[in-house]
């Protein structure tokens, strides 16, 4: 009764939730619809993010330093007033090519809360690499207060939340060529999007024009970027464009700083798995082509299974290991043989057609290993059968103290 009272919740549940989809959707698509109807746009962003080639995008992309060094000055000069960066402790920053002395001394010219002290208050200090970047609000409630009733958004995660579909059939071609930039070509489009309204478009007051913003055709937040309003000390431009740039890339690191590493990981696990696919291949070929070649050998007939381990022919004791005792073999071809590396019977009873005629040829016995069986008289001599010829028979009979 439990287990069926649990099942029955969890299928409540999940009604509810589709229940809930299914309004949250005809919500959604109400405005949307009155909006075709008006002639409107039914869904946004009007415009499609622009496309930018970025260091880090594709599978050997890498981290533009001076760029995410610039993308944190502008940060810090220009959106830090509003956006928080709550996910980012002031240490990773030496990922950036910062110095641990020029960390702590970045870090020192903010004041976080702390506390409470044993008077049980709280109490303001300066910021060590420890801590997170401070917020510039106290609350959300106080951040969308100061900005006309819309809380400006959390940096951490942003390049990868804003993220729009690039629809069909761009992500078909998405998934080959691992195109995953749409978070920071939104942020970039954004940040250099504004302009006038077209004729007709009502923008309400307090909001701006921007035909890339996921949420609407405007928003609260005005232009934040202009021409010269960050100092660049490495001679780049000082530009709306280059500003915009930078603090999506910044974003982007932000968003995810081992983006680097985990591409390099994954080009290695590929790398691995295709060389261990080319190794089973080739095992396979090997192993079914002798297999082939020896049932091709036997007239089609499959060869005797060998012996089991615990009762496997022991050489010296059930049969003698000399290549001399099979019958067409002799010391000069013996030599010849072994000169080669075929100095054993297991080595020739595992040799396929192929390799027996290759063998003839070079030791200058061409036809002769395989028209004189010397693969299946050296099997014989293995499953402890006498020789073929009466001499090599007598031979074996003295060796092994016994009679055939």
């Amino acid at each position: 009764m439990k287990l069926k009272s649990i099942f029955t919740g969890l299928s409540g549940r999940l009604a509810g939730g589709l229940a809930g989809l299914a309004v949250g959707a005809m919500i959604a698509f109400a405005p949307a619809q009155a909006a075709e109807e008006e002639g409107g746009t039914p869904h946004y962003p009007i415009e499609h993010p622009k496309h930018v080639h970025w260091s880090f995008g594709g599978p050997f992309g890498h981290w533009d330093i001076g760029q995410l060094q610039r993308g944190l000055k502008v940060y810090k000069e220009v959106c830090s007033a509003c956006h928080s960066l709550n996910l980012v402790a002031f240490r990773n920053l030496e990922e950036l090519g910062y110095s641990e002395e020029q960390v702590k001394a970045f870090a020192s010219e903010y004041t976080v809360t702390d506390g409470p002290n044993a008077e049980g208050e709280m109490f303001e200090r300066a910021a060590v690499p420890a801590d997170r970047f401070p917020a510039p609000f106290p609350n959300e409630e106080a951040a969308a207060y100061a900005n006309n009733g819309a809380a400006p958004p959390d940096f951490s995660l942003l390049a990868k939340a804003r993220a729009p579909e690039r629809g069909f059939p761009w992500f078909i071609f998405d998934v080959f060529t691992l195109y995953a930039e749409n978070g920071p070509d939104y942020i970039y489009s954004l940040l250099t999007g504004y302009g006038d309204a077209p004729e007709g478009a009502g923008v309400p007051e307090g909001s701006h024009y921007n035909p890339y913003f996921v949420g609407g055709p405007t928003l609260a937040m005005a232009p934040p970027l202009s021409d010269e309003i960050v100092t660049y000390d490495d001679g780049s431009p000082e530009t709306v464009d280059q500003y915009a740039r930078d603090i999506a890339a910044f974003m982007m690191w932000a968003a995810e700083p081992s983006l680097v590493e985990r591409k390099s990981l994954g080009f290695k696990v590929m790398a691995a798995l295709l060389l261990l696919a080319i190794l089973f291949y080739l095992s396979k070929k090997a192993v079914w082509s002798a297999l082939y070649n020896e049932n091709s050998s036997s007239g089609g007939r499959a060869a005797p299974a060998m012996a089991a381990v615990g009762s496997a022919p022991r050489a010296g004791v059930d049969f003698i290991d000399d290549i001399e005792l099979i019958d067409g073999i002799g010391a000069t071809i013996a030599k010849r043989m072994k000169s080669k590396g075929v100095n054993s019977l297991a080595k020739i009873a595992a040799m396929s057609v192929a390799e027996l005629d290759k063998l003839g040829e070079t030791i200058n016995a061409k036809s002769r290993p395989v028209r004189e069986e010397w693969q299946v008289q050296a099997r014989e001599l293995i499953a402890g059968k006498p020789p073929r010829a009466a001499i090599d028979r007598a031979k074996v009979e003295k060796l092994l103290g016994k009679k055939f």
